[in-house]
């Protein structure tokens, strides 16, 4: 996918695969993009080992995430962070590009909203990616506060809708479709991923993209008001960091 895409960008400058944007240091986990482009006038193209890379500094660089999968939540995730990441190499320029193999309508306009350019390869057909939730992780903390917690949360609608691992609130409304309903609620968003799953660690880019955009689909489903919770066995400093940028809260359960 990201040959292909390379290839038919119209750019020059020199490529590389599995480019790290983070060295494991501690409790920081390596973090890597499926490549980083960096950009020149030269009107050629190279593909190059990623120790060949020049300096990020004052570049314009592009970075790519690809996966044979639907546009979803944890692939968006991977092209906001990562878009983030390499902004602290002090670039001149960063174009975050996500490369998948179907569109969707619902989040589309949320991922651009986050500077991200959507560009789908239907001829790379994959699998919906799925990344379960920890449900042990869940409920430990659904009965340390107390309220109502609704696993496996539908926030969009349709055959195959867009679902939070759990949404939470104070207390449980009552009256027709009020399971179903945000309206007018304060709700917490929760994603809280397997650790170890393959999707990736409970803290990571995966887990961020969750968060951000189901924030935003549950203040579109008519909630009061939305704040979004990452449940993780885990702290990365550099995924915190992340987080506090985004608005995003999270915490060891």
């Amino acid at each position: 996918m990201v040959f292909r895409w390379w290839d038919e960008s119209g750019l020059s400058g020199i490529l590389a695969e599995e480019s790290p944007l983070v060295a494991k240091s501690g409790l920081t986990q390596r973090r890597r993009a499926d490549a980083v482009a960096v950009l020149d006038s030269s009107g050629r193209q190279a593909v190059v080992n990623w120790r060949e890379l020049p300096a990020l500094e004052g570049r314009d660089v592009v970075v790519v995430q690809a996966k044979a999968s639907p546009l979803c939540a944890p692939l968006a995730g991977q092209a906001v962070g990562s878009a983030w990441l390499l902004h602290r190499h002090s670039p001149n320029s960063v174009r975050s590009v996500l490369l998948c193999t179907a569109d969707d309508a619902d989040l589309r306009p949320l991922v651009e909203a986050h500077g991200v350019e959507v560009v789908v390869m239907p001829e790379f057909d994959g699998r919906p990616f799925a990344y379960p939730a920890a449900g042990e992780r869940l409920a430990l903390w659904s009965d340390r506060v107390g309220g109502v917690l609704r696993e496996n949360f539908a926030l969009t609608d349709g055959p195959r809708p867009h679902r939070a691992h759990a949404v939470h609130v104070d207390a449980a409304p009552t009256g027709r479709g009020s399971r179903t309903s945000l309206d007018g609620l304060d709700v917490r968003v929760l994603t809280s991923a397997r650790s170890g799953s393959k999707g990736g660690t409970s803290f990571g880019m995966y887990t961020i993209g969750m968060a951000l955009l189901h924030r935003e689909l549950a203040r579109k489903r008519g909630a009061a008001s939305v704040t979004t919770r990452i449940l993780t066995t885990t702290t990365d400093p550099t995924m915190a960091a992340m987080c506090v940028d985004l608005g995003i809260e999270f915490e060891e359960v």
